[in-house]
């Protein structure tokens, strides 16, 4: 199991409107903030499974594609969405030293976010 420490920025594009929130979207839990321009902090735990997939609260995407969601929204609408994608968690838990990382994801216009990392 790896816990993984997700600190969040959103594009300066889309922090103008009153009323926005954005944050990480899973199948169990979310986590939202106002798109005020402060960056989110959010830890969510991820197990690697048989070598070939990931499971976890927020996990989403069938095996093999799996991937995390983050979410921009205005009154109860979808504005945009991101896919942390499989690859990006493969090179995530590479990564890790420990059962423990902190990932800094930067979410603008393209729907993969750049993701840089920290053991």
């Amino acid at each position: 199991m790896l816990t993984i420490t997700l600190l969040v920025t959103l594009d300066t594009q889309y922090v103008a409107q009153d009323g926005r929130t954005f944050g990480l979207v899973g199948k169990k839990f979310s986590h939202f903030i106002n798109a005020d321009g402060a960056s989110l902090t959010a830890t969510a735990s991820v197990e690697f499974v048989d070598g070939t997939d990931y499971r976890g609260d927020a996990i989403a995407g069938k095996k093999g594609e799996r991937f995390v969601y983050f979410g921009l929204e205005q009154s109860g609408a979808w504005l945009r969405r991101w896919k942390l994608r499989q690859q990006q968690l493969d090179v995530i838990f590479a990564a890790a030293a420990s059962d423990k990382i902190t990932v800094s994801v930067f979410l603008g216009k393209d729907v993969t976010p750049s993701i840089s990392l920290t053991s």
